[in-house]
């Protein structure tokens, strides 16, 4: 994936960031880069990866919720941004923020694929992308979408056993 100001398009809409983030496997690098040349903004303070579920603290620092929840549970009530005292019963979700970086343009993080679209669409789009990997059923060798045919006519053993065996 390339990383630029390019970004996905997809046609799906999320009830929390958390889909979007697991459907890219671990909150991709590539992603993360992305947006982290974007706005620093769209940063976690805590672990310094995008915003996932985003929480405002009453001192205007900004913290995934799992990221700051456990700092205030675990660490101390001492905002890791600023250093000013925090509670949690003044904690927010920061709901501008998310649907800002729901509509951050980017790039697909499969190899090879420079489809743009907003980050919104991006699980939709991994499902369908020609460049996802898929897992062949007969041999069990991993090949792209796009190469499917040539697997299955030129490269799959057991699918060659089978059309040999058959006489295909």
């Amino acid at each position: 994936v390339k990383i630029c100001s390019k970004l996905f398009l997809i046609k799906h809409n999320f009830h929390s960031s958390k889909n979007v983030f697991e459907s890219v496997s671990n909150r991709s690098t590539i992603f993360n880069q992305q947006v982290r040349m974007l706005s620093s903004r769209f940063m976690c303070e805590i672990c310094r990866d995008t915003l996932m579920d985003p929480i405002q603290t009453e001192c205007g620092c900004r913290f995934c919720s799992s990221c700051i929840n456990l700092h205030i549970s675990t660490v101390s009530n001492i905002c890791p941004g600023c250093q000013s005292h925090i509670s949690q019963h003044k904690l927010f979700e920061d709901k501008a923020v998310e649907k800002e970086i729901f509509n951050l343009e980017i790039v697909c993080i499969n190899y090879q694929c420079n489809q743009i679209m907003i980050l919104r669409d991006l699980e939709e789009h991994l499902k369908m992308c020609d460049y996802r990997k898929e897992k062949c059923e007969s041999c069990g060798a991993s090949f792209i979408e796009n190469e499917r045919e040539i697997h299955m006519n030129e490269l799959c053993k057991k699918g060659i056993v089978k059309w040999l065996c058959t006489g295909h």
